[in-house]
């Protein structure tokens, strides 16, 4: 087993591994608990249909509040957070969705319901791969099963912090304060996404805040 740096305070580091559908995020997260870290998976429970906004902002607020109780004891690596849902509307080009979004998320940061990730690890692929990687297990009527929806989502993926710093402000400067890192999910094998994940949980809980 790797060794687990810890901060000063002897809190965790919060890893989220995020990008594009079908880049291997999952799968770097089933590998992560395989080596006996704390996971939080992309749905704590079962998956909301895709018109059900309410479900997904519920499930991104049970995980913050998860991997918060987690991370008292030890690293915490995440497949997924809020960040998807601001994404998801970039990518659907829907101004009024994000807009919603937006100061949904916003509120619940000041609140403290949500959490900025100390760190986020975005996978790429191509659209082309991102759909055959996913034949069989795609949805006519998820945008993301579209080729221009997820060109979108890749824009923003590409340079996330300076994508969420357009949408808004505040939210640019709350996500100034996380490290970005980034690796190819085409070039990338889970097994290494997970091991990269663990050395920058390490790596981070040496560096200053």
């Amino acid at each position: 087993m790797p060794s687990r740096a810890r901060s000063s305070d002897g809190r965790g580091s919060l890893i989220v591994i995020e990008g594009m559908p079908g880049a291997g995020k999952t799968s770097a997260a089933a590998v992560l608990e395989r080596r006996g870290h704390q996971v939080v998976g992309e749905y704590i429970a079962e998956r909301p249909g895709v018109e059900d906004d309410e479900g997904h902002q519920r499930n991104w607020i049970a995980k913050a509040a998860i991997a918060a109780l987690a991370m008292a004891s030890d690293h915490v690596f995440c497949d997924r957070d809020f960040v998807t849902s601001l994404a998801f509307a970039v990518s659907i080009d829907d101004s009024d969705l994000l807009r919603e979004r937006t100061t949904w998320a916003l509120a619940h940061l000041a609140a403290g319901r949500l959490a900025v990730g100390d760190a986020y690890l975005v996978l790429d692929v191509t659209p082309g791969v991102s759909l055959a990687r996913r034949t069989g297990r795609l949805s006519p009527e998820h945008a993301w099963c579209r080729p221009r929806h997820l060109e979108r989502l890749r824009g923003f993926y590409q340079s996330p912090l300076d994508s969420l710093c357009r949408i808004d402000a505040a939210l640019g400067e709350a996500f100034a304060r996380a490290h970005w890192f980034f690796a190819s999910g085409e070039a990338t094998a889970p097994q290494q996404v997970a091991e990269l994940a663990e050395r920058l949980a390490d790596q981070i809980a040496r560096w200053p805040p």
